[in-house]
């Protein structure tokens, strides 16, 4: 198991850094560097510092954003960490490239070889809030994309009338990724484009940090539900488990308000179109009424950061006492008929009728095997 989502933000750096290397611009960079030239000895003065930025920027940037935690992944990072923080422009520099590669390539294989340590609670929460900062960033501006279109073909159009020309009716065409005039098999009127996804929401950077909720169309319903389902879905396939392995508990026993709004949340957006019905019973984030389009303000969309229950995701919770499952069988249509009429001449509930049954017929297979 990888060691965390940190282990796989390291490997996509050093994978890039690889990348730049192979590309032709590392190519014409080490023609440069050939010959055993220094800082010195390059045309441009700045030249040292754009193939050390080149190389080693992101490097850098990612060591003082997000520096490894995990003893394990920090020894694995840091002869790259090391080589990056050696280069000096008084000493040749292809050779400090190349030790700078063979460390990322060590670094790299240790990465990907399987032996990565399991994260403890605190990397794994960790994980936790900066994937749901990630994304929160993503839903809150990821139609800043339809509406670069829609501006770009307005500002055009808007230049056509100034000089008395009208352009004819534009259509994106998802074949090409293009603005084409005759409409196609793959392609969508951008006046219905525009009617679906423009309701003045924003197109400036002002406006996505503040927003009129009034303002944001529909379609931001979509964005939100991608969040929700997809957030809800790493914590049970992933983060609930890993987090309850290093906790010492059982996955079921991780049991958080936070969590269960998240989960009625996601029933909503799955389920019933993104209208408020399960999300009505929510806890502690009470964002909507019943029957309410499911669009969070950028105030709610904050509480998902401001609510998130750090502290208490790394303690090792109560010993979980299981309680009641559905049985995952089918029996035969008659059974079934005859068991309801039963259970309701009876008075008893299904569930009691059913303990009964199952208690009956495990005490008889019971009985058969040690007569056997």
């Amino acid at each position: 198991m990888a060691a965390s989502d940190a282990t796989d933000r390291w490997d996509k750096v050093l994978e890039d850094i690889q990348r730049l290397d192979n590309s032709p611009n590392g190519r014409n960079i080490r023609r440069g560097l050939a010959g055993g030239k220094t800082g010195a000895d390059l045309p441009a003065a700045n030249a040292y510092s754009v193939i050390s930025g080149v190389y080693a920027g992101r490097f850098k940037e990612l060591w003082t954003a997000d520096p490894p935690q995990n003893p394990w992944l920090r020894g694995v990072i840091q002869p790259v960490h090391n080589a990056v923080y050696a280069f000096t422009p008084y000493e040749p520099l292809e050779p400090q490239i190349d030790q700078l590669m063979e460390a990322v390539a060590a670094a790299r294989e240790k990465l990907n070889d399987g032996s990565a340590a399991a994260p403890d609670a605190e990397q794994i929460v960790a994980d936790m809030e900066m994937w749901l900062k990630v994304n929160l960033l993503v839903a809150g501006t990821s139609h800043l994309g339809p509406i670069k279109v829609i501006d770009d073909e307005l500002a055009k159009q808007a230049e056509a009338v100034r000089t008395g020309f009208q352009l004819p009716a534009r259509h994106f065409d998802f074949a090409t990724n293009t603005l084409v005039d005759v409409p196609t098999a793959t392609s969508i009127p951008l006046a219905v484009f525009v009617a679906s996804v423009d309701n003045t929401i924003a197109s400036t950077w002002a406006e996505v940090l503040q927003p009129d909720p009034a303002d944001q169309p529909s379609i931001m319903k979509q964005f939100a539900a991608q969040l929700i389902v997809t957030f809800y879905t790493e914590w049970e396939e992933y983060y609930r488990p890993a987090l309850a392995k290093a906790l010492g508990c059982e996955p079921e026993a991780i049991r958080l308000n936070y969590f269960g709004d998240l989960r009625n949340m996601r029933q909503d957006y799955v389920h019933t179109r993104g209208f408020c019905k399960n999300s009505a019973k929510n806890k502690l984030l009470k964002w909507f009424i019943k029957g309410q389009a499911m669009i969070p303000t950028p105030a709610e969309y904050l509480e998902l950061l401001t609510a998130f229950p750090s502290e208490e995701l790394k303690v090792k919770p109560p010993d979980f006492a299981r309680g009641r499952l559905p049985v995952k069988a089918n029996a035969k249509a008659t059974l079934i008929a005859e068991f309801d009429k039963v259970v309701a001449a009876s008075g008893y509930s299904k569930d009691a009728a059913l303990d009964q049954a199952l208690e009956a017929w495990i005490a008889a297979q019971s009985e058969a095997g040690s007569n056997n």
